[in-house]
């Protein structure tokens, strides 16, 4: 019988094209620990401790992420700030604090945009983006002008979704890049857009 921590055990050592049953079965008792605080708790736990361990596949890291929407909460944020710091797991960490509210998640990822490089910080940024992080424009500004096109690609469409007259002032007043020139003008009109519409709410 596929006990939860039968499940458990699997799910570690999880590879892509086997039998995924006992996944289903563990996505069963994730889905039904949200009427119990306690069981909910327990899951986040489990699921951050598992998703954190080298040992743990790929596959399985995978799967976890999109798992830990349900249960995850503020309290597995101080474990998934350590993730973001490891370029093993980070990617993952920043996808499950993407979808979790509170300040304390998106204090985090505004954090790991003076540490992280490359694909994690492109991550990070378009986490801050999709979440609208009202402190975030102040953190994203200084990487515009930086000398990685794709950070300053990323930076400049995330700040494109605020609509914020902070956001709006950033972009108007940022240097950037030749190359940068039609991203940059594509943000500026996305920001103006999203002002226009919170003008008429």
């Amino acid at each position: 019988d596929l006990t939860v921590d039968k499940c458990f055990d699997l799910l570690q050592h999880y590879q892509y094209g086997d039998d995924s049953s006992p996944l289903a079965r563990l996505a069963l008792h994730i889905t039904q620990s949200t009427n119990d605080p306690a069981k909910k708790a327990e899951m986040a736990q489990r699921l951050t401790a598992m998703l954190a361990d080298e040992k743990t596949t790929t596959a399985a890291k995978d799967f976890i992420a999109k798992q830990l929407r349900w249960v995850v909460s503020e309290a597995q944020v101080s474990r998934l700030a350590e993730m973001l710091r490891n370029p093993q797991t980070a990617e993952w960490a920043i996808q499950v604090l993407q979808g979790l509210e509170g300040s304390q998640s998106a204090a985090a990822l505004r954090s790991a945009l003076d540490y992280l490089t490359g694909r994690p910080l492109v991550a990070a940024i378009h986490a801050l983006g999709i979440r609208r992080d009202q402190e975030a424009p102040s953190a994203l500004a200084p990487l515009l002008e930086g000398s990685d096109t794709e950070v300053a690609s990323a930076a400049i469409r995330a700040l494109g979704r605020f609509g914020t007259p902070q956001a709006a002032e950033i972009l108007s007043r940022a240097e950037v890049r030749k190359e940068l020139f039609a991203g940059l003008s594509d943000a500026r009109l996305a920001c103006a857009e999203h002002l226009l519409q919170a003008e008429h709410k």
